[in-house]
């Protein structure tokens, strides 16, 4: 019996420090992987983050939504309320959602480079938008349950300002 326990302690000693080099080769199962340091820095890498409170409770995310990244803020109820994003045309954008999780302000710059909020109702239709072209000129658009365009105002280029209605300039029945 001892020199079957004297074999383990061998073996053990012998193969034990090879498993141990081969294991810290390969990622760990949880997808997180610490890399060597990299001039006294070290690098974690994983597709998502989450902070949880003392519940469990996911309270923030940081992740890729379709190669996206994304941080997300979420109420006590689970609900997301904020996100910082990067859109499918690279734009980075802001949404902020209601207790419901409907998002309903939009802050993004589009891809002319015209930074815009848009304002949205409970249905997610766009109602208002405050923008700024990329010539500097600032305009405010009105829209109606549809999301089209009921009114704009904006600054043309000799800075005046404009006011378009569409219902004005439609034609009457």
């Amino acid at each position: 019996m001892k020199i079957a326990r004297f074999a383990v302690f061998l073996v053990i000693l012998m193969f034990g420090p090879l498993v141990a080099a081969l294991l810290g080769a390969y990622p760990v199962a949880s997808g997180i992987v610490a890399e060597e340091p990299t001039r006294g820095r070290h690098i974690l890498k994983a597709q998502a983050f989450h902070l949880v409170n003392d519940q469990d409770q996911i309270r923030a995310s940081l992740a890729l939504n379709q190669d996206r990244p994304t941080f997300t803020l979420f109420d006590e109820r689970g609900q997301a309320r904020g996100q910082v994003l990067m859109m499918a045309t690279d734009q980075a954008g802001i949404t902020l959602s209601d207790a419901e999780g409907v998002p309903r302000l939009h802050l993004v710059i589009l891809p002319d480079g015209s930074p815009t909020v848009i304002l949205s109702d409970e249905q997610r239709q766009p109602r208002a938008a405050f923008a700024l072209s990329p010539e500097g000129r600032p305009s405010l658009s009105f829209m109606d349950g549809k999301g089209q365009v009921q009114a704009q105002l904006w600054m043309k280029p000799d800075d005046t300002v404009s006011l378009d209605i569409e219902k004005l300039n439609a034609p009457q029945d």
